[in-house]
């Protein structure tokens, strides 16, 4: 990737080597599944138009940089064996393979392959396994960002039943004043968690009921000084970042997650991490946390919140920071430097 100076300007741009990418065949596959880069090729999703210039769609595998699956893995949940019969190219040509995948393991791709996850563990980045932001299914919040914000709580939880979240929220409540917690004994989520693999309680709701229950969520938060964001079923989970899509600071638990680009994002500018630890003292941990917090700070914590997700965790700038470490990934593997990944 070379660097070149705008001779009008004198500033300096980055030039872009544009990917090839071969993808393979989606039919077989839920449309809800297809990940975000075999949508930008094959149908030109209008949310990702910026960037699309850095990758091209390659007619050959043999001559393509990159062979992209474009099922998203969690399809293959407790299915394993039959990705394999899906991959035609894969001997021979394992490390170019790209696959996205949301769930925590880390068993089910090849150790040469590229991953992108957006629930996964710090100590399992590497060259090849990259964080990403959880995109689909998370709304852009930027008509609320204007509206004036009444503070009725201090901390709010709104989200799906979980064993850990069971134990855990009783005793933030009991430490932090002015909460708002709610569990639901089931979830919703598109079509996609329809799959036979799935185990968990799936509920059948009308559009009405969504509806209702999504502005039951967003007239919580935006009465709410911070989002607590405690780990469900992943390490991590969409209410981060529509947290910050709201440009409200989030309260982030986890253990050992890893955070999209932590490379060029400086989070503790706009968020308040704290390590789930020891459960003994993580409500006294947060109450803390969050008293410590003054208005002057509490406000840039909002105005960060919100730019940062614009610049960095939203569709808009997703293909630059992608081809960014794809690029990284390619150049790593050309140099003999791959790092262990989670699965060796």
């Amino acid at each position: 990737m070379n660097v070149l100076q705008n001779r009008v300007t004198g500033a300096f741009v980055e030039a872009y080597e544009p990917l090839s990418v071969w993808i393979y065949d989606p039919s077989p596959f839920p449309a809800t599944l297809i990940n975000p880069l075999a949508r930008v090729l094959l149908h030109g999703d209008a949310r990702y138009v910026e960037g699309t210039h850095l990758f091209t769609r390659a007619a050959d595998p043999y001559q393509a940089g990159l062979l992209l699956f474009p099922c998203d893995l969690n399809w293959f949940e407790e299915g394993e064996a039959a990705l394999y019969d899906h991959l035609r190219f894969f001997e021979g040509n394992e490390s170019r393979h790209l696959f996205f995948d949301h769930r925590d393991t880390c068993s089910l791709y090849p150790p040469s392959a590229v991953l992108l996850k957006p629930s996964v563990h710090r100590w399992q980045l590497s060259e090849r396994v990259h964080c990403i932001p959880y995109l689909d299914g998370v709304d852009n919040f930027f008509s609320y960002l204007h509206q004036p914000r009444t503070i009725d709580y201090e901390l709010s939880f709104i989200g799906e039943w979980t064993e850990t979240r069971a134990r855990l929220l009783p005793r933030i409540e009991r430490a932090v004043a002015r909460t708002y917690f709610r569990i639901r004994p089931s979830f919703f989520h598109y079509g996609h968690l329809m799959s036979p693999n799935v185990t968990r309680a799936h509920e059948e709701v009308s559009a009405e009921v969504k509806r209702e229950r999504r502005r039951e969520y967003i007239n919580v938060s935006l009465r709410s000084r911070f989002i607590l964001c405690l780990p469900g079923w992943g390490l991590n989970a969409f209410r981060f970042f529509e947290a910050l899509s709201l440009g409200i600071p989030p309260v982030h638990v986890g253990d050992d997650c890893a955070l999209p680009w932590a490379d060029v994002i400086d989070y503790s500018r706009f968020m308040i991490q704290v390590e789930l630890g020891d459960e003994e003292t993580l409500h006294e941990r947060i109450a803390a946390a969050i008293a410590d917090v003054d208005e002057d700070r509490y406000r840039e914590m909002c105005r960060l919140a919100r730019l940062h997700y614009d610049t960095y965790l939203s569709p808009h700038n997703f293909l630059y920071l992608l081809h960014r470490a794809l690029g990284r990934a390619r150049r790593a593997e050309a140099a003999g430097d791959w790092r262990m990944s989670c699965s060796e």
